[in-house]
């Protein structure tokens, strides 16, 4: 699970207190709660508490503990005290990994051992090749946000004052958090090995300073935090303070291209579960982008003679489509059969996800006139009850956070949708198309763009003339591939390896193969890490089917 400030350890400074409520972590949550989860989440436990050692600003999704006294430590050694707390909880997981019978008990281990390993990894790389900045008004925001929030017991809320405090240094043994983020980036900077982050980000920083600020205040005065005022001054004098340094210091430096080197921009990748090398990235996606606009162009006459219009490119089509929304209704194909049915309700039941379509691409959504941000985008759930129902169907914590990545996500939206593509009219097949060529363009840009292959100028054409991307959407777009670099071709990656283990389940069981039970076993799973997932498939899904009669449905192409 990435952290955003993975490699900054903290210091703990304070006893811990009595909450008005116990840890969902460790406490019973549910008699249907199976034995299995209950045990793997006391597992999830060591890797956790080691994670907030870095980051307990991101805990409490967890419910109310002690880390949500503390905040991100930026004392001198921070990324080794981090290392070394990960390595000491890999080290008791692997313990336990040995004496574990339990198979899910056991996949939840490796899961967790992954994790810790990719944090270590990644650590290691950010500290070699990145100057340690920090949009400190953002983590705070967030540290003080994460507690004042309707989804935490009102006993709780005043542990933001101390969490405030802390932030301040008005505490007796602290500094304020916006020195100690100076210090580190004064030490560092005239190294000419590390590179500095990238002008977008400080600008975005810096433009959303005052908005951080007036923020946190809100939010203590919505939730009426006495005795608040002194810690709510210095903190609006130390953020915009931290601010003006960073405009004078930080801007003037930042990075202007979106080009890192080839192991950064891997671990970027590697982050977001995708783990080939950044050229056959590129390569598959090319392949993908080609093979899709081929689709397109197949389906473009259809759809024009449907409506009684002579048209053969799909960008045509598009257009048309823009100014007409109902082009193409009139051809629409049979209606859907259980298998459609079947991964209809797979997009809504996703276990271990709520939807909810990202900014970008909901205004894609919009632009497109279809509303696929639904089923584009699965955010973990930010509340207890949420938790709760997850637990009792069967999904760890292992599964539903540090088996979590938008590969998995954003890789299932993609293989539901293409599942649903053959029952939809033609028109919205074309916007289908149209996304999923998107996703090719992303999978391929992002890393070409970000390793310097390609400018900005010739990305932004592509997105514009190809994938017929509004205007307006064209710059929010290629912001993103220098904002998140390795994000945008997750949906990308992850449907191929899904597509991969279908195909590969598929011929494997030649006229016994069943669409709707391979798509249930895959939903019921739960999340485990694409290697675990097809194991599980050729384990036991394949010698479940190899027994029923050979009369299932066969695979069902676009368009008759």
């Amino acid at each position: 699970m990435k952290a955003p400030f993975s490699v900054f350890a903290l210091t703990l400074l304070l006893s811990p207190p009595t909450f008005a409520q116990s840890d969902p972590v460790t406490a019973p949550l549910s008699a249907r709660t199976p034995e299995w989860v209950v045990k793997s989440n006391q597992y999830s436990r060591i890797l956790l508490d080691a994670q907030a050692s870095s980051r307990p600003e991101q805990m409490p999704f967890f419910g109310p503990s002690e880390h949500h006294l503390y905040v991100t430590d930026l004392k001198t050694g921070h990324p080794q005290r981090y290392r070394a707390a990960l390595d000491q909880a890999r080290n008791e997981l692997n313990g336990k990994l040995d004496t574990e019978q339990d198979p899910n008990v056991r996949h939840d281990l490796q899961i967790l051992l992954h994790a810790a390993n990719a944090e270590i990894q990644e650590s290691e790389i950010e500290e070699k090749r990145l100057l340690p900045w920090v949009d400190v008004p953002k983590l705070v925001f967030e540290g003080i946000s994460n507690i004042l929030s309707d989804e935490t017991p009102a006993g709780n809320h005043d542990i933001a004052l101390v969490r405030l405090q802390n932030y301040t240094g008005l505490l007796p043994g602290t500094q304020p958090i916006t020195r100690l983020a100076r210090d580190r980036y004064e030490e560092k900077r005239s190294d000419p090995g590390l590179l500095p982050p990238t002008h977008i980000q400080v600008a975005n920083a810096l433009a959303s300073t005052d908005l951080h600020v007036d923020g946190i205040r809100s939010l203590f005065k919505k939730y009426r935090i006495a005795d608040s005022d002194e810690a709510l001054y210095a903190i609006g004098m130390q953020l915009h303070g931290y601010a003006t340094w960073a405009r004078q210091n930080v801007l003037p430096t930042a990075r202007t291209n979106s080009q890192i080197p080839t192991d950064l921009y891997a671990q970027a990748l590697h982050e977001r579960g995708i783990d080939i090398d950044p050229r056959e990235l590129i390569r598959r996606a090319a392949v993908e982008f080609v093979g899709t606009q081929t689709a397109m162009q197949q389906l473009a006459p259809l759809i024009g003679q449907a409506q009684g219009v002579e048209v053969s490119d799909y960008r045509e089509v598009i257009r048309m489509q823009n100014q007409n929304p109902g082009l193409g209704n009139a051809a629409s194909p049979p209606a859907a059969t259980d298998i459609a049915r079947s991964t209809t309700r797979a997009i809504a039941e996703a276990d271990a996800f709520i939807t909810g379509g990202r900014t970008a691409d909901s205004a894609l959504a919009d632009s497109f006139r279809q509303d696929v941000a639904d089923t584009e985008s699965f955010n973990l759930p930010e509340s207890m009850a949420e938790y709760q129902a997850m637990s009792e169907r069967g999904v760890s914590l292992a599964r539903s956070m540090f088996a979590f990545n938008t590969v998995n996500t954003d890789g299932w939206s993609l293989y539901a949708e293409s599942e649903m593509l053959p029952y939809k009219p033609l028109d919205e097949q074309m916007t289908a198309l149209q996304f999923r060529l998107l996703h090719a363009a992303r999978a391929m840009l992002d890393p070409m763009l970000n390793m310097g292959h390609i400018t900005r100028e010739q990305a932004a054409d592509i997105l514009r003339e190809d994938v017929q991307l509004p205007e307006s959407l064209v710059k929010q777009e290629l912001d993103r591939y220098q904002r998140l670099p390795g994000q945008a071709p997750s949906y990308l990656y992850g449907y191929h390896q899904l597509q991969s283990l279908r195909v590969e389940t598929e011929l494997t069981l030649g006229d016994r193969f069943d669409r709707k039970a391979f798509n249930d076993f895959l939903r019921e799973r739960g999340l485990l890490l694409p290697d675990q997932l097809a194991e599980a498939v050729r384990t036991t899904f394949v010698p479940s089917q190899r027994g029923r009669p050979s009369n299932h449905p066969k695979s069902v192409m676009l368009v008759d």
